[in-house]
């Protein structure tokens, strides 16, 4: 049997098996033979002759080449970078961060997101390096590992910081500087620069620390002060003790407009000093001012001098920092006798048991320094022997007596003669209401309770409403033609000088007028929501808005406003309608009640947790000055006051609100009685 055909043919198909590779042109005779043996592979294929070397090129994607064979590629894991967070400094070059892992080499590299300005990743073997020249506040980075079977990645961060400041010098060392005059110094930086500075403590008032880290400014007043300068940047901060020094400026000149003065004794004076250069923080006199006379801290001299002296001379010394410069004045204090005195009145009547108003003196020249009367006043008046004064309550009838009083001082004196009588009656006046409100087109009587002579005068202010009359006998009657807001109308009685007044409020009403002015313009309007009914209750309340039926028939009123007190009040069925609802007629139409409620240009306040801020802008517009959140604890700021029923009120707010209506304030308010229920017991 020839076995060399059969032996190649068999070499063959071991070539062809799987993991073998497979050879090209024809198998020679001698590619079996060994030591001119022919092998037979398909007896023993582990023969020598008979195995194939395997090269990295013989391995498939999915595999990789080891020592001598392929076999399948692991996928890297546990990927490291070395570091977690990663802090660089701007133009300085990194370390590079070389990747750690196990498992078979990537055959690619990535990073997300892009690196920083300057530093890059190399693709092959995922080395990161470089010089970042951006700075950069703190950022994720996320570096992948992949190959053939598979991935691993690492999370870090990076942060790049300016470099930090080294040092940090001023010229000149010490700051040496003069009130009132600019000064500054020269900043020197080594290292990275600062982009922020910080002083402490605070630079004496009108020096400034600027951004550049100098400190420059007017300094304002005198002293020694250390301070720390702090220069930062996102690199780190250093620190600099500095020492700033301001002397006083120095004093020119100081003098007074005359260099003798004669001052009259009992008369006050106020004398202002010339000044050239800054003010003298001290001032002093040498000798000693006159008894009554002062100095002050401008170098005033003030006072009223109280002892007759002289010509003496006076050195008049300012001081500052800088030194003391000084001026001379002389002073002499004469006296001038008093003239022309006078009571304002020659003839005086005054009631039993009625207080007089102290009767004070007048006169010209010198200040009186005695007081004489020639004669006792009524039992009850007084006579001050000091300052002339005529005081007290006499308590008995007196006829007509005339005194004469003497002014003197050591300059002369003078006299004023007068007549006075105590008498018996007496004038009061007071009315039965202190509010009145009373309807237009009606008739109107009112008496005031009174005590006063016969003969005696009436007086009012402001005039009564038209229609109104107030006569002689202290009543008023009459019947007013139209409406009148609250005023105060004063009274007074008078008889022989004596007088006696009272006060009361009155407001005249029209409630077919207040409607017309509410709804003017208005006709049938479509308002959003479901209304709860407002009752009108009381003389003064009525119907503005009433619902419509499906029957054709008259519905509830759902607006209704009201007189309260001297206030005013309107309330909507439906808190969205307060702003005006969703038309411009609606909105109309809220602008015209706040006008009846609140008046022209008034000011507004919107109730803290009403949720009715949006309606700021359209009262704004409409001339009125709003305040929002107020709280109903201090509502003295506001004319007005909008707010919802059901704002959570209790007992206590429903009383502070009723005393701001009664008291002449607005109120609107809007919101459903079964709300309103659930806080309050009527």
């Amino acid at each position: 049997m020839n076995t060399k055909p059969l032996g190649a043919v068999i070499l063959c198909l071991i070539l062809l098996l799987p993991g073998c590779t497979s050879i090209t042109g024809d198998v020679k005779d001698e590619d079996l033979e060994l030591n001119n043996e022919i092998i037979n592979c398909q007896d023993d294929p582990s023969q020598s002759g008979c195995l194939v070397k395997i090269s990295p090129n013989d391995c498939s994607l999915s595999e990789i080449f080891d020592t001598d064979s392929c076999r399948e590629i692991n996928s890297p894991k546990n990927l490291q970078m070395g570091v977690s967070e990663l802090i660089l400094e701007i133009n300085s070059e990194m370390q590079p961060l070389t990747p750690s892992f196990l498992g078979d080499r990537p055959s690619s590299w990535s990073i997300s997101p892009n690196l920083p300005e300057g530093i890059i990743m190399d693709l092959d073997s995922g080395v990161i390096s470089g010089i970042p020249i951006v700075e950069s506040i703190s950022k994720n980075y996320t570096v992948t590992a992949t190959n053939f079977a598979g991935s691993t990645s690492f999370n870090f961060s990076i942060r790049i910081t300016s470099k930090q400041p080294v040092s940090i010098s001023y010229s000149p060392s010490i700051l040496e500087c003069t009130v009132n005059n600019t000064c500054s110094n020269n900043i020197t930086i080594e290292g990275g620069i600062p982009t922020f500075y910080s002083i402490i403590p605070e630079l004496p008032y009108g020096l400034y620390l600027l951004q550049s880290g100098e400190i420059q400014g007017i300094p304002q007043n005198s002293g020694n002060s250390n301070h720390t300068i702090i220069a930062s940047n996102s690199g780190g901060y250093i620190s600099k003790n500095i020492t700033i020094s301001i002397s006083d400026e120095k004093i020119f000149n100081i003098e007074y407009n005359f260099t003798e003065q004669s001052l009259v004794i009992g008369q006050a004076i106020e004398i202002n000093p010339q000044i050239i250069g800054p003010n003298p923080t001290t001032w002093i006199s040498e000798p000693d001012l006159p008894e009554g006379l002062i100095i002050s801290e401008k170098g005033k001299i003030i006072g009223i001098p109280t002892k007759i002296q002289n010509f003496i001379t006076y050195n008049i010394q300012g001081s500052n920092g800088a030194g003391t410069v000084s001026t001379n004045i002389s002073f002499e204090i004469i006296d001038i006798g008093t003239k022309n005195l006078s009571y304002g009145n020659s003839q005086f009547s005054f009631m039993i048991n009625e207080d007089v108003q102290p009767i004070i003196p007048y006169w010209d020249g010198g200040n009186p320094t005695s007081w004489e009367i020639n004669n006792n006043l009524p039992i009850g008046l007084f006579f001050d022997d000091e300052t002339g004064i005529i005081f007290g309550k006499p308590s008995l009838q007196s006829n007509t007596k005339y005194f004469t009083i003497w002014a003197n001082n050591s300059g002369g004196s003078t006299y004023f003669q007068f007549s006075l009588e105590v008498i018996e009656y007496t004038i009061s006046i007071s009315w039965p209401l202190d509010e009145i409100a009373i309807a237009s087109n009606n008739s109107f009587l009112m008496r005031s309770n009174f005590s006063a002579p016969n003969g005696s005068t009436w007086e009012i202010s402001p005039s009564l409403p038209n229609g109104l009359s107030l006569f002689d006998n202290g009543t008023i009657i009459g019947t007013p033609i139209e409406r009148s807001d609250w005023d105060e109308y004063f009274i007074w009685v008078n008889f022989s000088g004596f007088s006696a007044n009272s006060s009361f409020w009155l407001a005249v009403h029209d409630l077919i007028a207040d409607q017309s002015e509410i709804i003017r313009g208005m006709e049938v309007t479509n308002w959003n929501g479901l209304p709860s009914t407002i009752l009108p209750v009381g003389k003064w309340s009525f119907p503005v808005g009433i619902s419509s039926r499906d029957d054709g028939k008259i519905g509830n009123p759902v607006i209704s406003a009201s007189h309260v007190g001297r206030g005013k009040m309107l309330g909507y069925g439906h808190e969205s309608w307060i702003s005006g609802g969703h038309t411009t007629q609606e909105l109309t139409f809220s602008l015209q009640a706040v006008q009846w409620v609140c008046g022209k240009e008034a000011e507004i306040g919107i109730s803290y947790g009403s949720g009715l801020s949006h309606y700021k802008e359209d009262l704004e517009n409409d001339g009125h000055n709003v305040q929002e959140s107020i709280s109903l604890d201090d509502l003295s700021e506001v004319d007005c006051l909008i707010d919802e029923f059901w704002n959570g009120h209790d007992a206590r707010d429903n009383s502070l609100i009723e005393d701001f209506l009664v008291s002449g304030g607005g109120l609107i308010m809007g919101g459903h009685s079964w709300y309103w229920s659930y806080f309050n017991s009527d």
